[in-house]
């Protein structure tokens, strides 16, 4: 137990110092499968070092996946903001300095933040072929 419980740390300090990982949740997770391959080969072993380091090699990679995975929206969502990137506004006046927009989707005074009814995005949606 006493190896599992040092490799845990080891490896989850590896996990967060990797730039491609910043969820401790997923650092932590993938830490205690890599140290219980490590505890295992107490058990078996036969497991050699190589194996462990493929292993060790693949959890990584399966952290960083799973990393990229929780960072980026689902495809339903990145269609949704795109489409509400490409129809929320439009010009309604020019000049040669300044362009005055009008906010179709969002229903919000400012554009720090984004307020979107729902049934009147789905109407403009299909009005718009989408």
């Amino acid at each position: 137990m006493q190896v599992y419980q040092d490799k845990y740390i080891t490896y989850r300090d590896y996990l967060l110092r990797k730039e491609t990982i910043n969820e401790v949740r997923i650092a932590e997770t993938y830490a205690q499968v890599m140290a219980f391959g490590k505890a295992f080969q107490l058990i078996v072993p036969q497991l050699s070092d190589e194996v462990l380091k493929n292993w060790g090699s693949f959890i990584v990679e399966r952290a960083v996946k799973r990393q990229r995975d929780c960072s980026s929206d689902t495809l339903v969502a990145q269609q949704f903001w795109d489409f509400y990137e490409s129809y929320n506004e439009d010009v309604i006046n020019s000049d040669s300095m300044v362009e005055f927009v009008r906010s179709n989707l969002n229903h919000f005074d400012s554009k720090e933040k984004i307020a979107i009814n729902l049934n009147y995005f789905t109407d403009f949606a299909n009005k718009h072929g989408q």
